[in-house]
């Protein structure tokens, strides 16, 4: 079977057209036996190429925050950078505190050269879509918006969530010698939350 990179395209192009939640099945349902491919196509879905493929001229970038010694951003609108906590293919999150009401928050943003419409709809979806999860054991969004400034030409859309500092589950249960009781009632609130997500189309 081809794997060229008209027929990369072909698939992701068709991937793109479908509801935000389907296109991973489609791709796995079209590439099952080329691993390879589904690797890239995957990639290629979500990365700043996606721009290119699709031949739609992106908004106006972004200049990210001025950063400090560290390279990271002091401040983001209302927000004030204080650290970087994590980086993925569509974002950066930064340990943020927000003026009002005065929190401190996870703050996701876009990386400034993955502008592309596509892209920007992506980031709603995911924004909107954790918004409607109201779950004790699922971290809250606070705020989303965009900063929009015509003189600088800054356009950085971005959404602020809970921050949750802790262990990870199974450093939790390591530093509380959890017995095999205490994990699996531990492991069904993990399950619960998981749960109250894929009711709400959340597939992770």
């Amino acid at each position: 079977m081809a794997s060229s990179r008209d027929h990369l395209q072909d698939i992701v192009l068709k991937a793109l057209a479908l509801p935000l939640q389907a296109q991973d099945d489609f791709l796995v349902a079209r590439l099952k036996d080329e691993p390879n491919v589904l690797v890239a196509a995957r990639a290629l879905l979500t990365s700043q190429s996606t721009q290119t493929l699709v031949g739609t001229p992106a908004p106006r970038q972004s200049t990210p925050p001025k950063p400090d010694s560290r390279g990271t951003p002091m401040q983001l609108g209302s927000y004030r950078i204080l650290d970087t906590l994590g980086e993925g293919g569509m974002g950066v999150v930064y340990l943020a505190e927000q003026d009002r009401p005065r929190r401190t928050v996870a703050l996701k943003v876009i990386r400034p050269g993955l502008l592309a419409p596509r892209v920007l709809r992506r980031f709603e979806v995911e924004t909107q879509t954790l918004a409607r999860l109201q779950h004790p054991n699922i971290a809250q969004v606070f705020d989303a918006g965009s900063l929009n400034d015509d003189r600088s030409g800054i356009f950085q859309p971005y959404f602020a969530m809970e921050h949750i500092l802790g262990l990870s589950l199974n450093d939790y249960a390591s530093a509380n010698k959890s017995g095999l009781d205490a994990r699996i009632k531990l492991f069904l609130r993990v399950c619960d939350a998981v749960q109250h997500a894929h009711l709400r189309g959340v597939i992770h």
